[in-house]
């Protein structure tokens, strides 16, 4: 609890339905939590989702490169000073 605010009951739960093999997609969505804020305010609150319209595409991706990039100028790092690590008496 910070500053008088709380949250209880947090839950949630997801609903999957299978659109062929090896095919799972979620369906639905929902939660309910119990909320107080600052000592005044007091909510309970609940949410629910669904998903619906779901169509099967085909998709064809092909990636193609053009020559090996060529570094003109390499990277240049700052030195920096080795670090001393002190050791802890017990």
């Amino acid at each position: 609890m910070l500053l008088g605010t709380d949250v209880q009951r947090l839950g949630f739960k997801v609903a999957y339905e299978k659109f062929g093999e090896g095919i799972w997609f979620p369906v639905s969505y929902g939660g309910e939590f119990k909320l107080k804020a600052v000592f005044f305010y007091k909510r309970n609150i609940a949410i629910a989702l669904s998903n619906s319209d779901f169509q099967r595409t085909a998709v064809s991706t092909r990636l193609v490169f053009s020559d090996l990039l060529e570094i003109t100028q390499p990277l240049k790092l700052p030195e920096m000073p080795p670090r001393v690590l002190q050791a802890e008496t017990p």
